[in-house]
């Protein structure tokens, strides 16, 4: 089914939305253990951070993965998420991209599959691998990493000032780099460049089309100085 077509004309109601307002997205890598909120704003979360009861209390905007649908018994193929999500209250918006496109597969739901988010208060969206469209209304998000839509929806909604919480750019999340698991040490972790690659064209994206817009890093790891600023503090 073409996700585009039938429901991304409701990305209207957002585009402008927060116009010269804070937000704070927020990923699942280690250095979200360390966040201090700046300052007053609107919480925005990705896939596994409302494990953080403080973020599942808090964010206003929800953004996850497709897999959310791919569920056996209960349990989607990335653990409890399914169940996670799905105690969610709806007052929460939430943003569920549910194609992938790669070179390795092109996987899209049936409408059946697709319909289970309205129940949730959840819009579908579809992404791509290749491009960082600006009319979200009639284009797909880029895909790559959750937090890259989130990013895109940010600018989208005019978002004045973004912080950027635990976007650290590891290559072995499965292997104890999200915040719940990971432990400090002395390891020193593996960066994704072809995610920090797509970073840099979202900042270039940013500086072209929302020069208004100022996004900030927090304790930045893999994007250390890629950004308009860098705050850094510690425990």
């Amino acid at each position: 089914m073409n996700i585009v077509k039938i429901y991304h004309h409701e990305l209207l109601k957002y585009k402008g939305k927060h116009k010269g307002e804070t937000c704070y997205i927020f990923g699942s890598g280690p250095s979200f253990k360390n966040f201090k909120k700046q300052e007053e704003g609107v919480f925005i979360g990705c896939n596994h951070i409302i494990k953080n009861d403080e973020m599942k209390n808090n964010i206003r905007y929800y953004f996850f993965g497709h897999g959310y649908l791919e569920y056996k018994n209960n349990k989607s193929i990335y653990g409890n998420h399914y169940k996670e999500v799905n105690n969610l209250g709806n007052h929460i918006e939430k943003f569920c991209m549910v194609s992938r496109n790669n070179n390795l597969r092109v996987h899209k739901f049936s409408p059946k599959e697709v319909l289970k988010l309205k129940d949730i208060n959840a819009l579908p969206c579809d992404i791509n691998c290749e491009k960082i469209n600006l009319d979200l209304e009639s284009n797909s998000f880029l895909n790559h990493s959750i937090v890259f839509p989130a990013t895109q929806f940010a600018l989208y909604s005019g978002f004045s000032k973004i912080y950027l919480v635990g976007c650290d750019c590891h290559s072995d999340y499965v292997n104890d780099n999200y915040f719940w698991n990971h432990s400090n040490g002395s390891k020193k972790p593996n960066y994704d460049n072809n995610l920090i690659e797509w970073w840099k064209k979202m900042y270039q994206f940013k500086n072209k089309y929302y020069l208004d817009c100022e996004i900030i890093n927090i304790n930045p790891s893999g994007l250390k100085e890629l950004m308009d600023k860098d705050i850094y503090f510690n425990e």
